[in-house]
């Protein structure tokens, strides 16, 4: 069976991870990542591009090319850490290197994407985009998200 195999075969891949502070700060990292990104594009998808941005931009105009700019910032931060491990199998720079490399960018860089705004102006909100102008007509762009959040406001 299917299922069997891969679970044996997944089992067989981490048997060696141990429980130390490098890999408890990754996977908390990682995970509290994978949370805030589920978030954050969930809130996205819902108000569109004109409704997420809105909050942000009225704060500070900057935030208009920001949103430009840091989705291919972490796109190249993706791009990077593929190509260090491609450089790794292939035995171009030391394993240890592009594992501590990888943890640095894929822990860090993430971040420092997310938050460019506060290193451009501290002053700035930490999360613009999750404050809400109670004066703005937010709007729900897709009729299929429209119809999931009513049955959700219903309940």
């Amino acid at each position: 069976n299917f299922a069997a195999v891969a679970l044996a075969d997944a089992r067989a891949r981490v048997k060696g991870i141990k429980f130390d502070t490098p890999t408890v700060t990754y996977a908390s990292l990682n995970l509290a990542a994978a949370i805030f990104d589920n978030a954050y594009m969930a809130l996205y998808t819902a108000l569109g591009p004109a409704g997420f941005w809105h909050t942000s931009q009225m704060f500070n105009d900057d935030d208009f090319h920001l949103r430009l700019i840091k989705p291919a910032i972490g796109s190249l931060t993706v791009s990077v850490l593929t190509f260090l491990t491609t450089l790794a199998v292939r035995k171009r720079i030391p394993f240890k290197v592009a594992v501590w490399l990888n943890v640095a960018l894929a822990s860090v860089g993430p971040w420092i994407v997310l938050l460019w705004h506060k290193l451009l102006d501290f002053d700035e909100m930490w999360f613009p985009q999750f404050v809400f102008d109670a004066d703005y007509a937010y709007t729900i762009p897709a009729p299929e998200i429209q119809g999931a959040f009513a049955a959700l406001v219903a309940r």
